[in-house]
């Protein structure tokens, strides 16, 4: 976790919601090696902390979400095969995070998201991104090997033709671009997004944990079509009739309060 001002990955908490902050605002929040193992590992700290409920994923600053891949590294650590192997594991784990994390997601896009910071924002449950946010996946123009399973992230939400639009030619996108596609989940003013992100995020924090987590399994089972996410969906569900929630939900209702969920 970032503590100064090297880059790194900054994380607190607000009642209900846990806020990861990617910081490298001298690179525009571009990933180094390390800040993606951090990433990973924050999420996964995040997931097991009961008092978390939802999480918002921001850049620091307002400059950029995060500009993809530090390209400084690359000699060092993409110059072989066997090196270029080793970091696309390590960047696949943390682009994932957000989609294995049981608990929702909102990225809170500002700026710049370039490269990899797409697929890391695809991944999230919700996307609010400013009115002036610029979008590109510039592998194309690098020489980069895309991995298959970035490109398969983007096909799940977008479908094929968006992502052919946006990946073979590698060029720029506005946010009204992507909403258009339905990578962007909702538009606000620049200034809004991280306060927006937050209220999102804290009104999750408020839903039933266990039904959400169904809900969230059986969606990507569906997406992906895994026999293995839609055995965990079931299971969930399953948890869900037998939950102590279950019962909170329908007595808040009939009693018309709000309900407090434990998700037990």
């Amino acid at each position: 976790m970032n503590t100064n001002d090297s880059p790194g990955i900054r994380s607190r908490r607000e009642g209900g919601v846990g806020i990861i902050t990617i910081s490298n605002t001298k690179k525009r929040n571009a990933f180094t090696v390390q800040m993606l193992k951090d990433i990973r590992a924050v999420f996964d700290a995040f997931d097991r902390a009961e008092d978390v409920k939802s999480i918002v994923l921001e850049g620091d600053g307002d400059q950029a979400f995060a500009s993809g891949d530090d390209i400084s590294e690359f000699a060092e650590h993409r110059s072989t095969a066997a090196d270029e192997a080793r970091f696309m594991a390590t960047a696949l784990a943390a682009f994932d995070a957000p989609a294995d994390c049981s608990k929702p997601v909102v990225a809170a896009i500002g700026g710049f998201c370039f490269g990899g910071a797409m697929l890391l924002a695809a991944a999230c449950d919700v996307r609010i991104c400013g009115r002036g946010s610029r979008f590109s996946v510039p592998a194309s123009k690098l020489g980069v090997g895309y991995p298959m399973a970035g490109v398969a992230r983007f096909v799940e939400l977008i479908g094929a033709a968006n992502t052919s639009a946006i990946l073979l030619n590698g060029g720029m996108f506005s946010c009204e671009d992507l909403r258009a596609s339905g990578f962007v989940t909702e538009m606000v003013a620049d200034s809004e997004v991280k306060a927006r992100a937050y209220a999102y995020a804290a009104e999750l924090a408020e839903r039933a944990p266990l039904t959400v987590r169904a809900l969230k399994q059986s969606i990507a089972a569906c997406a992906t079509g895994s026999q293995e996410r839609e055995r965990a969906a079931l299971a969930t569900i399953e948890q869900c009739a037998r939950s102590h929630d279950f019962i909170e939900g329908r007595n808040a209702f009939l009693e018309k309060r709000k309900p407090v969920f434990t998700g037990k």
